[in-house]
């Protein structure tokens, strides 16, 4: 069992609290921890959406067999640990998983991310793509551009407990 962190970093261009929605899918690239092979596809799953372990009393919100080893892989957002991304150039967790069987290798951002403008706060940008890394647009009721530059994620070993 591991604790893993999502982390992200970019420059915010007039733009706080960017963050993924719970109800959004959220896509990564993963390995089997016990025979290391990779899995073939992006896995996606959603942190409001609990699904069964078979035979255990227990949810995650992914779970998997492994294809090669055949062992059992989950995934459980630790509730509480979503956070939204203030800190514009600078790494910051925003989410943090129970992985058991499984590790996280790369996060793909895609879109679907909200943030807010700065100039004027009452401004919402929705469905933000950042599957390239770079976005932008414009804030017409604060007259000024607004963007996500340079993109990043790592996952790393989270620490501490839950």
């Amino acid at each position: 069992m591991g604790i893993l962190d999502l982390q992200i970093c970019a420059t915010l261009e007039n733009l706080t609290r960017l963050h993924l929605p719970p109800s959004d899918n959220w896509h990564f690239s993963i390995k089997c921890t016990h025979c290391n092979e990779p899995h073939p596809n992006v896995v996606y799953f959603n942190l409001q959406e609990l699904r069964e372990v078979p035979d255990s009393k227990a949810e995650a919100h992914y779970y998997a067999k492994c294809s090669l080893c055949k062992r059992e892989q989950t995934i459980l957002f630790i509730a509480g640990s979503q956070k939204t991304y203030e800190n514009s150039g600078s790494w910051q967790t925003i989410a943090r998983f129970e992985c058991r069987g499984v590790e996280l290798v790369d996060f793909k951002a895609g879109n679907g991310w909200l943030a807010f403008g700065t100039a004027s706060e009452d401004t919402e940008f929705g469905e933000i793509d950042l599957s390239e890394g770079d976005w932008a647009g414009y804030d017409e009721a604060g007259d000024a551009s607004v963007g996500v530059y340079e993109f990043k994620s790592q996952v790393i070993r989270g620490t501490g407990k839950k």
